[in-house]
This record gives C-alpha cells, sequence and structure tokens, in this order.
C-alpha cells in the first residue's frame, strides 16, 4: 500500500505543478478576466483536481482509515459547497462569458 501512497503523491505533486505552470491566476490577486486556456480549458477546478489524489495518497500512506473519512469529508465540502459558491461569485463578475465557458468546460474531468 506503501508504494501505491508514494506514486500517488508524485502523481498528484506533477498535476498541481503543472497547473501551476498553466494557471494564470494567482490567489492574492482580483482578476479582471476569466482564465480559461492551459489547464482552465480541461477542467474549471484544476487545483482541487489536483489536491484529490494528494488526499487519498496521504491516507494510503498513513494506512488510516480516519484519514481516508476526513479526506473523504474534505472532497464532500469542497464539491457541495466550495465549488458552488466560487461559481455564484465568477457568473455574478463575469456573467455570460462565464456561463458559455461553464457549458463547454466541465467542472471536473
Amino acid at each position: 500500500m506503501r508504494s501505491i501512497g508514494v506514486r500517488l503523491s508524485v502523481f498528484a505533486a506533477a498535476a498541481g505543478w503543472l497547473a501551476s505552470i498553466f494557471s494564470a491566476v494567482d490567489g492574492a490577486v482580483a482578476h479582471d478576466t476569466l482564465a480559461t486556456d492551459g489547464i482552465f480549458a480541461v477542467t474549471r477546478n484544476p487545483v482541487y483536481l489536483a489536491a484529490a489524489p494528494l488526499v487519498l495518497a496521504f491516507a494510503v500512506l498513513v494506512d488510516s482509515p480516519w484519514a481516508a473519512l476526513v479526506g473523504a469529508a474534505f472532497a464532500w465540502h469542497i464539491a457541495t459547497v466550495v465549488v458552488p459558491h466560487e461559481e455564484a461569485a465568477l457568473a455574478a463578475k463575469f456573467g455570460a462569458a462565464y456561463a458559455r465557458y461553464a457549458e463547454r468546460t466541465p467542472r471536473w474531468l
């Protein structure tokens, strides 16, 4: 199981690194343009998508059902609370442009 956890960690780290390279988003700065290119043309939530295998890898590495349960709760919270809140804010800020983007780009994959 440890080997699987290490592999998932490497995969998640690589995915996060790639997302950061292709992302034009700086979390500390408010942007006036909607990021729709690069990784954002594949998924509307690349950072959360990269975090999912990292959380799973941690649970496997520590061999803990509790860690898996916390990871599942984290994923549920992101999917049901955080992402809908962010999408509503983006829709309010970017209007029709965000609606078109959301139509053609999947939330996850």
